[in-house]
């Protein structure tokens, strides 16, 4: 009891002061690794025998105790039930789902009792007493090896990608890559604050580098969407002159170096169909199965529009999926299972703006964004643990206002 009190003061001396450190380093390690997907990379290529669930669970387990036996885990946890609920009724709704489906996928419904546990993980997460700018801080070198692992890959392609032809790092496939570097930026970035601190305009440059390197259009959308959000009304002349020297003078440099002979085995080319392969018929095939999956999504749905194909139909039995969230919901589990989706989206949006939290908001309204353009977001374990700790931090201020009384 008495290290659970000094953890929790403002201002911790002696042993709490070395549990916060304590808490401190165990969450900034299995954060990072978590974050970049570096489990997910190592064990796909053989060079971990571990299973990434299993270490996440680990680890998670680990930290889940501290924030309930050290800090207000529980109390956000049972404060977080408007975002809680919506998630619990879609585990459910896939379950039942896939018991009345023969076509459903066994392996979906693990996929989404996972997403479940990251998301309650990511509630009971808050709770850690860790010191007030770890977190940002956590994100930023995430986001800084996502773009260091984003350059490998221009450099010498195919080196972590999954396509030889486009950059995507740990994250593997460039669509995910794009999403996770603004996701990575949305947490970073100090939405208290007036004006654009040098680390929040690190951050930014950083996810306008990644957006460049993978080249997709939800991430270079997103992106555009998060500048709008994040520096109206935040541009200042010290704002812009951490611009100019994080983002002009690199730019200069690169650029000097391609006129006077190119920037050594940097193989990299903007193209205007956004992709980077020599393939000048990637676009219009790409955009031609776009359109083909999205017509064959509503063909299934107006087949069996109230209770779907099964969880999973969208991914195991599709050629290519409708890579749109909503059309994957509601071909996998009907319109109860699109409307349970839609249900978190509003949720999230509605808990964000009534605790007046702006990165929650700004990070449901980007997964609203990019449930057009992917199917996948429920693979994004990244994403939800982001989100979720958003959305506990936002239920933890009052509780934090009120002990400060």
């Amino acid at each position: 009891m008495a290290l659970a009190l000094a953890a929790r003061s403002q201002r911790p001396h002696g042993v709490g002061r070395l549990v916060q450190w304590g808490c401190n380093v165990l969450v900034g390690m299995f954060l990072v690794f978590f974050l970049i997907k570096a489990d997910a990379f190592l064990f796909g290529h053989g060079l971990m025998t571990l299973r990434p669930a299993a270490i996440f669970a680990v680890g998670a387990g680990v930290l889940a105790f501290f924030s309930v036996t050290l800090g207000e885990g529980l109390k956000v946890l049972r404060r977080s039930g408007p975002v809680l609920i919506p998630f619990i009724a879609m585990f459910v709704w896939g379950v039942l789902n896939y018991l009345v489906n023969e076509l459903a996928s066994a392996a979906s419904i693990g996929l989404l009792g996972s997403d479940l546990v990251v998301w309650v993980f990511s509630l009971i997460l808050v709770g850690l007493p860790i010191f007030p700018r770890a977190w940002r801080l956590f994100v930023l070198i995430a986001l800084l090896v996502t773009t260091a692992t984003l350059v490998i890959d221009a450099i010498a392609p195919g080196t972590l990608s999954i396509l030889e032809s486009r950059a995507a790092g740990f994250a593997e496939n460039p669509n995910a890559a794009g999403l996770l570097a603004v996701v990575f930026a949305t947490s970073a970035l100090t939405w208290e604050r007036k004006h654009v601190g040098f680390l929040d305009a690190f951050a930014l440059v950083l996810c306008a580098t990644c957006e460049v390197l993978a080249q997709t259009r939800a991430g270079l959308l997103s992106l555009l969407v998060l500048l709008i959000v994040y520096l109206r009304g935040r541009i200042k002349l010290p704002s812009v002159r951490n611009f100019l020297v994080l983002g002009l003078v690199p730019a200069l440099l690169v650029g000097t170096l391609a006129i006077l002979g190119g920037v050594p085995g940097l193989e990299f080319e903007w193209r205007s169909d956004i992709a980077l392969t020599g393939d000048q018929g990637g676009e219009s095939n790409s955009n031609q199965e776009r359109v083909a999956a999205i017509e064959d999504s509503i063909r299934l749905i107006s087949e069996r529009p109230v209770v779907g194909w099964g969880t999973g139909y969208s991914i195991e039995h599709m050629n290519v999926g409708p890579h749109n969230m909503y059309l994957a919901r509601w071909v996998d589990n009907g319109l109860p299972g699109v409307l349970a989706y839609l249900w978190l989206m509003l949720a999230l949006l509605r808990h964000a703006y009534r605790t007046g939290s702006s990165e929650g908001m700004m990070l449901a309204g980007l997964l609203l964004l990019n449930s057009f353009f992917s199917h996948n977001l429920l693979e994004e374990r990244t994403v939800w643990l982001l989100l979720g700790h958003a959305a506990g931090s936002a239920t933890q201020a009052p509780l934090a206002r009120r002990a400060a009384r």
